[in-house]
């Protein structure tokens, strides 16, 4: 601000700053932050309270700081708590070396070879991300090594098993639990593998990927659940099952495929054709599945 002095001259004296408030990107991420701390974080909290007996989930019991419980668990002869620890540190140490070693071939193929079948290929590994991780694990539990699952059927079918005998270390042992981890964690693996390799920039088209994993993942819930509603009171369900969901799905999975292989490609354009059908899909079996879905259930 200029002011002018007795000699004519001007003189300029500082303005004082204005306050600004300035709305960052932290104020958008706060939210899923809180989220995160509360789902994720709290329980772990929680569990450490009731681990030093500060908490109790017995009425009246009185709390104070202890380690008698730490020092059971480290020190204790044949802690059962730290038995099952140390056997799922081992597992998950297998499991993880084993689908690194499986993934890193198979992205660098994807990045590298697979050229007019990559996007293709993709989609087989995108796949699993439309559906969830209960249902794949009941889907090998109930439909693939039971005992009239799949894979016993098939061998049955090439006289490698009797019949009516199934394989016993299929379900319920360490290699089922190392089959089922190992192909859900595949995904995860290759995919940031096959990102590096192939010089995505991931940052650029996180928030669109992100929408059309949700829009996808909707319309693999919606239909699965109204599907599986419509043959749980059939009698041969778990036939009717896949003859059902199989071509509502193949639409759902088609558009994400497309909408995920151009954000994946070079100019990385977000396809509003294939992400309006996937949310018109959402918007129409959602409002089907409320407006009908208590006469799915009726015998």
């Amino acid at each position: 601000m200029a002011t002018t002095t007795a000699a004519g001259t001007a003189r300029f004296t500082p303005r004082a700053p204005a306050l600004r408030v300035r709305v960052g990107r932290g104020v958008f991420i706060a939210p899923p932050l809180i989220v995160v701390l509360l789902v994720l974080v709290g329980p772990v909290i929680l569990l450490s309270l009731y681990s030093l007996n500060l908490r109790t989930n017995i009425p009246f019991a009185p709390t104070g700081l202890s380690y008698d419980n730490w020092q059971d668990f480290l020190r204790g002869a044949g802690n059962p708590f730290r038995n099952r620890f140390v056997y799922s540190m081992e597992f998950t140490l297998v499991v993880s070396i084993a689908t690194t070693v499986a993934a890193y071939p198979l992205a660098y193929y994807l990045a590298f070879h697979a050229r007019r079948f990559r996007y293709t290929l993709l989609l087989l590994l995108i796949v699993p991300f439309f559906t969830s991780y209960l249902l794949r694990i009941v889907a090998w539990s109930d439909v693939m090594l039971n005992e009239n699952g799949v894979v016993n059927q098939a061998l049955r079918a090439l006289g490698v098993q009797p019949r009516g005998v199934g394989v016993g270390w299929l379900l319920y042992s360490n290699f089922s639990i190392f089959l089922v981890l190992f192909y859900s964690w595949i995904p995860f693996v290759a995919l940031p593998i096959f990102a590096v390799l192939y010089n995505v920039a991931i940052r650029e088209i996180l928030p669109s990927l992100a929408l059309v994993f949700f829009a996808g993942s909707i319309g693999v819930c919606v239909t699965g659940t109204a599907i599986s509603a419509i043959s749980a009171q059939a009698r041969m369900r778990e036939l009717l099952l896949p003859l059902l969901l199989l071509p509502l799905l193949t639409p759902v999975l088609i558009a994400s495929t497309e909408a995920t292989a151009a954000l994946l490609a070079e100019d990385h354009v977000l396809r509003w054709d294939w992400l309006g059908f996937l949310l018109a899909f959402d918007v129409i079996f959602l409002t089907a599945l409320w407006l009908f879905g208590e006469y799915l259930l009726e015998e």
